[in-house]
C-alpha cells in the first residue's frame, strides 16, 4: 500500500511550526515500508495512493482539496483563530472558504492534533466525535542543547546578542499576548537596567497590524532601545539563542502546542510561561507559571530565575527532563501507527 504526505501549500510556512513538523516527518517516514510513504507536492495528481496525509489545515484557505477515493489524514495543529472569532475576523470569503474546509475535514477519516487542548477545540467547534481525533504530541530537535561553548559563542556574535536577556520566539498573531510581556519587561527593565528583550519571529518583521499596535506600545513605554529583533531565524542558531538567554517566556492567551518552550528547556533555559491552552501539558512541573493577564505576575515569575541560582538550577534540571519526554522518532511511531488502523494493515 502506499501513502502520500502533502507538503505545506502556503508560503511563509516552511521554517516554523507546521513547516518543522512537516519536514521531520518527512525525514522519518520515507524509509517506511508498510506501507510505502512518499512526499507529494500540494496541487499533484493523487491518484493511486490508499492514504493521502495532509499535514497542514488552515481554516481560510483551501489547503484541502477535493480528494475522491483515497482515505485522508488531516494534521490541524489548532483552530484557535476560530475560538477567538472577535480577535480574529474572517470576512465574507473567509466563512465561505471555512464551510469548505470543515466539510472536507469531516470526510477524512481521522485527524491528528498537537494536544489534549487543541483535540477539545476541534471538537467543539467542528462537531466532529473525540474518537476520530488524534493527539500526538511534537518535539525539539536534537540540535537544542548540543552546541559546545565555541558554537554558542560564535552565534552569540553574529547575531549581535546582548550579554543579558530574556527570550520570547515565535508570533505577534493576538493569542501570543506580545502587550502583556512589553509591559512586564518594562516592570523588569527599571530593577535590571542591563537586561534586555529578545524578540525572534519574522512576525516581528514583516509589517502588520498587529506589529504596528506592538511598535506603538514599544514607543509608550520607551523601552525599545533595550529590544532586539533578530527576525527569523535558523534551527542552529535558535539552539544558540536559547541556550544564552536569562528566561525563555511563553506569555500566551492560547497555544495550540508550544514548542519553543520545549525547544528552551531542552537548551538548558528556564522557562515561565503561562496555564493556557496546551502550556501546561507541554511544560508539565518543569516551568513557573504567571497569569496571563498580569503584566506585574509575569515579571515577578521572571525575576525569580534571575535572582535566585538554585531556583534556577532546579528547573533547569527539571526543564531538560521534561523536554526529554518528547521525540520526533515517537511522533512519526504514532502517525504511522494511524497510517496503519486507517488502511487496517
Amino acid at each position: 500500500m502506499k501513502a502520500a504526505l502533502v507538503t505545506p501549500p502556503i508560503k511563509g510556512h516552511n521554517l516554523r511550526g507546521s513547516g518543522i513538523y512537516f519536514s521531520h516527518l518527512s525525514r522519518l517516514l520515507v524509509s517506511v515500508r508498510d506501507p510505502v510513504v512518499e512526499i507529494v507536492s500540494w496541487g499533484a495528481n493523487l491518484e493511486g495512493y490508499d492514504l493521502v496525509h495532509f499535514p497542514y489545515f488552515d481554516p481560510f484557505f483551501l489547503t484541502m482539496p477535493l480528494v475522491s477515493g483515497e482515505k485522508k489524514i488531516v494534521t490541524v495543529h489548532d483552530l484557535i483563530p476560530l475560538k477567538y472569532p472577535r480577535e480574529n475576523p474572517t470576512g465574507f470569503r473567509g466563512s465561505i472558504k471555512w464551510l469548505w474546509q470543515k466539510r472536507q475535514l469531516k470526510k477524512s477519516e481521522k485527524i491528528i492534533t498537537d494536544s489534549e487542548s487543541s483535540a477539545a477545540d476541534i471538537s467543539a467547534i467542528t462537531g466532529i466525535r473525540t474518537e476520530k481525533i488524534k493527539v500526538i504530541p511534537l518535539a525539539p530537535d536534537s540540535i537544542f542543547g548540543s552546541l559546545k561553548a565555541k558554537e554558542t559563542l560564535e552565534i552569540k556574535e553574529k547575531l549581535r546578542l546582548p550579554d543579558d536577556y530574556l527570550l520570547y520566539v515565535g508570533d505577534v498573531n493576538f493569542n501570543k499576548n506580545i502587550p502583556v510581556l512589553l509591559r512586564s519587561f518594562d516592570v523588569l527593565s527599571r530593577e535590571f537596567p542591563k537586561l534586555r528583550l529578545v524578540l525572534a519571529g519574522k512576525g516581528f518583521k514583516d509589517p502588520s497590524e498587529p506589529l504596528e499596535q506592538i511598535s506603538a506600545l514599544v514607543n509608550e513605554l520607551n523601552i525599545r532601545d533595550k529590544l532586539f529583533f533578530p527576525g527569523s531565524l535558523s534551527e542552529l542558531d535558535l539552539a544558540g539563542l536559547y541556550s544564552q538567554a536569562g528566561v525563555y517566556i511563553q506569555p500566551s492567551i492560547d497555544e495550540g502546542f508550544g514548542l519553543p518552550v520545549l525547544e528552551a528547556m531542552a537548551s538548558g533555559c528556564p522557562a515561565v510561561v503561562t496555564a493556557r491552552g496546551s502550556l501546561e501539558e507541554v511544560a508539565g512541573q518543569a516551568a513557573l507559571y504567571a497569569d496571563y493577564r498580569d503584566p506585574q505576575d509575569l515579571a515577578g515569575k521572571i525575576k525569580q530565575f534571575l535572582t535566585d541560582a538554585k531556583l534556577r538550577e532546579k528547573f533547569i534540571k527539571k526543564g531538560k527532563m521534561q523536554s526529554k519526554k518528547f521525540s520526533w522518532p515517537e511522533t512519526a511511531r504514532q502517525t504511522l501507527e494511524v497510517y496503519r488502523g486507517v488502511l487496517a494493515i
